[in-house]
């Protein structure tokens, strides 16, 4: 039978090392990968989410732009009649003997 030597045994262990090494070098980088991409998923998720947010921030704040419209013509209408009135009570006060 062939005897194997320590030198023989050295060789075979490094290279079982070795191709250890490779193995879980390569399966650390999927887990790592993967945990990566997870992440990258939850950020854009957020984003989305905000992003959703600011439209309907937006279009809330177009409606109260036309009620502020709507409030300042109302507003201009009611300080006409204001005038109008002030001049009707200052014409009677003027005609009163």
């Amino acid at each position: 039978m062939a005897e194997i030597s320590f030198a023989q045994i050295g060789w075979l262990l490094g290279i079982a090392g070795v191709a250890f090494g490779i193995w879980g070098q390569v399966r650390g980088g999927k887990q790592a990968s993967d945990q990566a991409a997870r992440e990258i998923a939850t950020i854009l998720t957020k984003l989305d989410f905000m992003s959703k947010q600011i439209e309907a921030m937006q279009t809330q704040l177009s409606g109260f732009s036309g009620h502020i419209i709507d409030l300042a013509t109302r507003v201009g209408a009611v300080e006409k009649s204001a005038e109008r009135a002030h001049i009707r009570l200052d014409k009677m006060e003027v005609d009163e003997p």
